[in-house]
């Protein structure tokens, strides 16, 4: 029994540890991502993006779109101008994903809702490919 529970604290360590190593990874990542959106470097986004870049419309019976480099530079200012929702106490007040950007600064493990290769961040989603991150989709309003 003693056996068992020294495997199971084991393995608990070593996926905390593989957790906190993708949290670590991810926050380089969204710092650089974040320092690109904040200084208005499209071409430093379109690095940091994976092409085809992917978007879908914000139903599931919406198609998904690849687009090339090109599109993306010419979109990202309308992609990051997206408007949202969220409650300050009682009321309603918009923001937009570049102000999400900005207020958000720490990754935590949270944020990992899609598993230890993707991220979600309102409409943008962020996946691990081949060891390196990359902005890889955004859901549009339209």
């Amino acid at each position: 029994m003693r056996k068992l529970a020294a495997i199971v604290a084991i393995l608990m360590l070593s996926l905390g540890a593989s957790a906190q190593t993708q949290v670590t990874e991810f926050q380089a990542f969204w710092d650089e991502f974040r320092t690109g959106v904040l200084n208005n470097d499209r071409v430093r986004v379109a690095d940091l993006a994976a092409f085809p870049f992917t978007t879908r419309g914000p139903f599931d019976k919406d198609p998904t779109i690849k687009h090339s480099r090109a599109w993306f530079l010419k979109r990202i200012d309308g992609l990051l101008a997206q408007k949202h929702y969220r409650y300050n106490g009682p009321k309603l007040e918009p923001f937009t994903m570049r102000q999400l950007i900005e207020e958000k600064t720490t990754i935590t493990a949270k944020d990992f809702n899609g598993g230890n290769s993707r991220v979600w961040v309102e409409d943008f989603v962020f996946e691990k490919r081949r060891g390196r991150w990359s902005f890889a989709f955004a859901y549009t309003e339209k």
